[in-house]
């Protein structure tokens, strides 16, 4: 295809006002400001082009395992849950509490068991919303050197965990004290620098309500017990695509990627 062609028609297709947001970090007054503002963006046309939505889960395959044969010496097992987007409820954050629950490092925790059976030395959960229309849940462990033939019974102590949560149910004394929490990193969280600040805000302008555009990336007030049962019931065997990144995955892997600086995966 003609590479100049295909960033044109891209370029008509969504480069429109009505999809863009800006924010204008100035010292000036607000006269000013707008003057900039009008002067720098007022020849952007205003297409009325529709945003665009991905409802469909990105992956045509579930339940799989893939063995990756890495660059550096590292031995991760990644799992990726498929879930929907969920950022309109941004201020009930369900993905994020239970990042905080299945990320948690202290005392009766997931970590806390797989580095008393030796199994790992850190976790990671995480969630991502990549597009409009779906979304994923993340849960990376760093396994111990030496726990290759360990990845299974790992996979199986995260299901078990995520069961209890289940049978357990979402707890608003745990709610409450997370809510407490991003209050306080909001209040208390460190200066920015201008450049990253505005890219942010600009960001932000996407994602959340007008009263929440400073505040809505950090902190978490609406309890919604049934949003976070219902992240809990996307966390299931058939709804997950594990990666275990190894360098004794060299023995089992059939097919090899060569990138671009001539590195084999």
């Amino acid at each position: 295809r003609n590479l100049r062609y295909e960033i044109y028609n891209f370029y008509k297709s969504n480069y429109s006002a009505n999809l863009m947001t800006v924010c204008l970090i100035h010292s000036g007054s607000l006269d000013e400001m707008e003057e900039s503002a009008q002067s720098l963006f007022s020849v952007i046309v205003n297409k009325n082009i529709p945003e665009c939505i991905w409802p469909a889960k990105p992956f045509r395959a579930m339940k799989s395992k893939t063995y990756i044969v890495p660059v550096k010496d590292i031995l991760h097992l990644n799992m990726t849950f498929c879930l929907e987007d969920l950022s309109r409820f941004y201020s009930a954050s369900p993905e994020g509490i239970l990042a905080q629950l299945i990320g948690h490092k202290g005392p009766g925790s997931l970590f806390s068991y797989l580095k008393r059976q030796g199994y790992a030395n850190h976790i990671i959960a995480s969630h991502r919303c990549l597009a409009s229309g779906f979304a994923f849940f993340l849960i990376t462990v760093q396994l111990s050197p030496g726990n290759e033939s360990r990845v299974d019974e790992v996979i199986k102590i995260v299901f078990q965990y995520i069961k209890l949560l289940k049978e357990k149910g979402p707890q608003r004394w745990f709610f409450d004290e997370i809510k407490m929490l991003s209050i306080q990193q909001f209040e208390y969280k460190d200066m920015e620098k201008v450049q990253g600040y505005g890219s942010s805000i600009a960001t932000w302008l996407h994602l959340y309500d007008i009263k929440d555009i400073l505040c809505g990336d950090y902190i978490i007030n609406n309890w919604r017990p049934d949003l976070v049962d219902h992240v809990l019931s996307c966390l299931r065997p058939d709804n997950v695509r594990i990666t275990v990144l190894s360098k004794q995955n060299v023995f089992i892997t059939t097919q090899v990627r060569f990138l671009s600086n001539n590195i084999n995966y």
